[in-house]
C-alpha cells in the first residue's frame, strides 16, 4: 500500500492541474493510471460511470481482475514490459455487477527511468472501428455539403429545417440559427410560391423518385432567387421518412437571361418581290424592320461582289 501511495504522488507531482483536468475529467472516454502490477493509482469519472463502480473503490481495484479474459492481461502487460504498446485491441472488462462491456483499450508508458517503465496509462473506447468509419463518412458528407456550390437544405418530416449548407446561406443572408424548427414556407417562400410548393411536397414519398420543383424564394434582404430544387426523402430504420433532402439550383440570371432572347419561328409570310413580311397586326415591314422589332440582331450595311460589280462597276475591279 505505502508503494501504491508514492506511485500516487509521483502522478500528482508529474502532472500539472490543468493537463489532469484535460486529460481526465473532460475526457469523454474511459481513462486509467495504473501500476506495472496493475493496481489502479487513478481513473476518470468516464471510466467509473462505464465500469459502475464508485469512483473510491475503483481505486482499490487491481486492473487484472477487470478482464474476463486473464490470458489477454497477461500478454498486454508482457508486451508492456518489453517496452511495446498496446494499441486498440479489441477487449471486455467487466462491470461491478458482473456483465460486460466490449470496447478498444489502449495501453502504454508514461514514466520512463533508468529502470522499466513504472506507470501506464489505460484508455478503454466503446467506439469501435465502425464508428469511426461512420464518423469519418459523416465528416466528409459534411465537407461536401459546405464545399458545394449547390443549395441544400435539410427539413424534418413536418418540413422544418434541420440544417442549411453554405450555399444557401450565402445566397439567402439565413444562418441555420435563423431558421431550425421554422417550416420552411413561413421564412423563404413568397406567398403566391406556398400552395403549389406544398401541393408538390407533399406528393414526395420513400423510395419515389426526387421530385423537381421550380419556385421563388425570398432572401434576409428581401431579394426574390428562382431556384430549381430535386427533393427526395431518406427514410429511418423503421423505413418511415427521416427528414428530406432538398438540392437547388439558382437560375435567375439563367432566366433573366433567356427572356430577353427572341426566337423567330413558325412559318413567315413574305412578299415574293419586294420581300416584306407581314406581321402579327397586317402591317408589312422590310426584312430589315421585322428581324430588327422580333429579335435581338442589328443590321451592318455593306455590298456584296455582285452588287459592288452591279452598281459601282467603275470600282468593282479594284
Amino acid at each position: 500500500m505505502n508503494q501504491k501511495k508514492s506511485k500516487n504522488k509521483q502522478l500528482q507531482s508529474m502532472l500539472s492541474e490543468g493537463f489532469y483536468n484535460l486529460f481526465f475529467e473532460y475526457n469523454e472516454e474511459a481513462v486509467m493510471v495504473l501500476t506495472l502490477e496493475g493496481d489502479i493509482l487513478a481513473a476518470n469519472d468516464a471510466a467509473a460511470k462505464l465500469l459502475e463502480y464508485p469512483h473510491r473503490e475503483m481505486l482499490r481495484k487491481i486492473f487484472k481482475d477487470m478482464f474476463l479474459d486473464e490470458q489477454q492481461y497477461e500478454q498486454f502487460f508482457t508486451e508492456l514490459r518489453n517496452g511495446e504498446k498496446v494499441n486498440r485491441q479489441l477487449t471486455l472488462l467487466k462491470k461491478q455487477d458482473g456483465s460486460s462491456c466490449r470496447g478498444l483499450i489502449s495501453l502504454r508508458s508514461i514514466i520512463k527511468g533508468s529502470g522499466p517503465s513504472s506507470l501506464i496509462v489505460a484508455n478503454f473506447s466503446q467506439k469501435t472501428r465502425s464508428d469511426n468509419l461512420l464518423q469519418k463518412e459523416r465528416n466528409f458528407i459534411s465537407a461536401i455539403l459546405e464545399t458545394t456550390g449547390a443549395l441544400v437544405v435539410l427539413l424534418d418530416p413536418q418540413y422544418r429545417f434541420i440544417r442549411i449548407n453554405h450555399a444557401f446561406e450565402k445566397l439567402t443572408g439565413y444562418t441555420i440559427v435563423d431558421l431550425l424548427g421554422i417550416f420552411v414556407w413561413d421564412m423563404i417562400l413568397p406567398a403566391d410560391e406556398v400552395k403549389r410548393f406544398k401541393d408538390g411536397i407533399h406528393s414526395v414519398a420513400v423510395n419515389q423518385p426526387p421530385l423537381e420543383h421550380r419556385c421563388r424564394i425570398k432572401a434576409m434582404d428581401g431579394r426574390e432567387f428562382t431556384v430549381i430544387w430535386n427533393i427526395t426523402v431518406m427514410a429511418g430504420e423503421d423505413g418511415q421518412a427521416e427528414f428530406l433532402i432538398c438540392t437547388g439550383i439558382d437560375v435567375t440570371d439563367l432566366q433573366e437571361a433567356l427572356s430577353k432572347i427572341k426566337i423567330l419561328s413558325g412559318f413567315l409570310p413574305i412578299c415574293s418581290f419586294c420581300k416584306k413580311i407581314r406581321d402579327d397586326r397586317g402591317y408589312w415591314e422590310s426584312l430589315e424592320e421585322y428581324i430588327r422589332n422580333h429579335s435581338e440582331a442589328n443590321f451592318s450595311h455593306s455590298l456584296c461582289p455582285e452588287c459592288r460589280k452591279k452598281h459601282y462597276p467603275d470600282i468593282s475591279g479594284k
